[in-house]
């Protein structure tokens, strides 16, 4: 499947128009140089001062470590919350729950205690299984991944190519 994303941006700027069309793959290869304010534009979790930004499908975004967790809440609690914020029901949620924790591989003792307690690995461990189980149609990651360990990062890669097909 393929997404649209669309910029818009007032004549007479360093750019009027930019528009992307968009598979999942290109998404990747497209964002490496793009400064992170603008990668926040495509997410939606920054509002331009002027213009607009346009898109079409489901986006899923790993910007900065943390972000659309609620650290008083448990891994559980936040797994239904971060979902929500991506268009998913709690039914839909529920039926996806052990494969988000099973990807994660944090331990159910783990996704029973707030997330204020967990390191930043295994913040991140969580934020991208969630963001993948949604089945997005844009993924934009940064250095997110980074502060995973190896084992993790091969496993994320394996995830963002089955997304791809």
């Amino acid at each position: 499947m393929s997404a649209l994303l669309s910029i818009n941006r007032r004549p007479g700027k360093l750019w009027s128009f930019l528009q992307f069309p968009l598979t999942r793959f290109f998404l990747a290869v497209l964002f490496v140089t793009v400064p992170v304010t603008l990668l926040q534009l495509a997410a939606g979790t920054l509002t331009p001062s002027s213009g607009q930004v346009r898109s079409q499908g489901r986006i899923a975004a790993l910007l900065e470590l943390g972000s659309g967790f609620n650290p008083e809440a448990t891994g559980i609690e936040n797994i239904f919350l971060y979902a929500a914020t991506m268009g998913l029901t709690h039914a839909q949620v529920s039926t996806r729950l052990d494969a988000i924790c099973a990807f994660s591989g944090l331990s159910s003792e783990h996704l029973a205690m707030p997330v204020k307690t967990y390191s930043s690995g295994m913040q991140v461990r969580l934020a991208f299984a969630v963001a993948t189980s949604v089945e997005p149609d844009i993924l934009i990651v940064d250095e997110a991944l980074s502060v995973g360990d190896g084992v993790f990062a091969k496993r994320s890669f394996d995830r963002v190519m089955q997304l791809r097909e």
